[in-house]
């Protein structure tokens, strides 16, 4: 079976696939990720990672030392600790993220995953229904656009 097919059918039906204590270099993580459909842009300027297809999230200096509260590292992955949804604010969002934890502290590093299909299907139909035509423009910018926004609700 090819490794689309592998993988895909049960991403559909779960939207998460977790495969634990696996050896993970940056070629088979992309190799993976390309199963899928093919890897994104390089990563924007500013991101630890920048110019390749990673996103690295670190607090450990050019030193090998854990980076102080008040560091850029400790404050950008204080803000990844909010819920939020990966790309979703690019023109075309990605179909997923591909993790993976190359150094694992003692405590702490968890990673909470949630299915925003299962939510949908599971709100209140009359919610589901009133909604089901509505879209979110997720932006990085404080409002939308006028011409791309709409009004959901009347």
């Amino acid at each position: 079976m090819p490794p689309t097919r592998r993988y895909a059918r049960p991403f559909e039906e779960h939207s998460v696939l977790v495969f634990r204590d696996q050896e993970v270099t940056d070629e088979t993580q992309l190799a993976f990720l390309q199963t899928f459909r093919p890897a994104a842009e390089v990563t924007k300027v500013g991101s630890l990672g920048t110019g390749t297809h990673f996103v690295r999230l670190s607090t450990i200096g050019e030193d090998g030392k854990v980076v102080p509260p008040d560091h850029r590292l400790a404050l950008r992955n204080k803000a990844n600790q909010l819920w939020h949804t990966d790309s979703s604010f690019k023109p075309v969002p990605a179909l997923t993220s591909v993790l993976s934890a190359r150094i694992i502290p003692a405590r702490g590093g968890e990673t909470e995953f949630v299915s925003t299909r299962l939510a949908f299907e599971r709100l209140d139909p009359a919610l589901r229904q009133k909604i089901e035509n509505c879209f979110a423009w997720h932006d990085l910018r404080a409002f939308a656009p006028p011409d791309r926004a709409r009004p959901c609700f009347s």
